[in-house]
């Protein structure tokens, strides 16, 4: 289990040191529920204990295995199986945490970033489902549907198909960049962040012909 340093948590406050990763996690969730991760990667050995705790694992790569988010063992933002979790779980600490636990950020600013992020997630999520083909969405992983957009809209690009680079598809990628500069400020470094700057980029350099008329250009 991680030891985490509480140095500079307001002790008055209604979060003491002691729960204050457990108070804030509580709410979260997002290292588990595919906020912004695909999966965890266990080893061979992990596999049995998680295959008895009903949770199923994958093979991966490297002759490692993985659990594919959101999690099984999530319920309601808080592990099923907190005390025989993986190595990588125990491991894991976001940027948000570390600054709540060290007292840069105070308790309620933090709750409220991951509130912000939460609504983001909802709105980002009926949007995108609405504009990808069929075949495309329906995904209960956030950030796999995320790319997903982004591959979509990459093709269009590349092809010139105009429903991918129109209005609706461009508001889109512009809403998913001002997601992941907020995971990128405050929980990880999405590398999914840089493939979105580039396709906004080439939509500002792209030759008019090949784009649909109602075209917004992203600063």
């Amino acid at each position: 289990m991680n030891t985490r340093s509480t140095a500079g948590i307001d002790t008055n406050s209604e979060t003491s040191q002691t729960d204050v990763a457990e108070s804030l996690c509580s709410t979260c969730g997002f290292c588990c529920s595919g906020a912004f991760f695909y999966r965890t990667v266990v080893t061979e050995e992990e596999v049995s204990c998680l295959t008895s705790l009903s949770v199923p694992a994958k093979p991966y790569r490297h002759s490692k295995f993985s659990i594919m988010h959101p999690c099984s063992a999530l319920s309601e933002c808080k592990c099923s199986i907190y005390s025989q979790r993986p190595q990588d779980c125990r491991d894991w600490s976001c940027k948000l945490l570390i600054a709540t636990e060290s007292g840069t950020i105070p308790f309620s600013s933090a709750k409220a970033i991951i509130a912000n992020g939460k609504s983001k997630i909802s709105s980002l999520t009926t949007r995108i489902n609405s504009f990808l083909p069929p075949e495309r969405s329906g995904t209960t992983n956030f950030y796999l549907l995320l790319h997903k957009l982004t591959d979509y809209v990459e093709e269009s690009i590349m092809s010139g198909r105009p429903e991918g680079v129109g209005r609706k598809a461009l508001q889109l990628i512009g809403a998913t960049r001002d997601y992941l500069v907020l995971i990128n400020e405050h929980f990880r470094s999405p590398s999914l962040l840089g493939r979105i700057n580039t396709q906004i980029d080439s939509v500002g350099t792209a030759s008019p012909e090949s784009l649909s008329s109602e075209v917004l250009i992203f600063g």
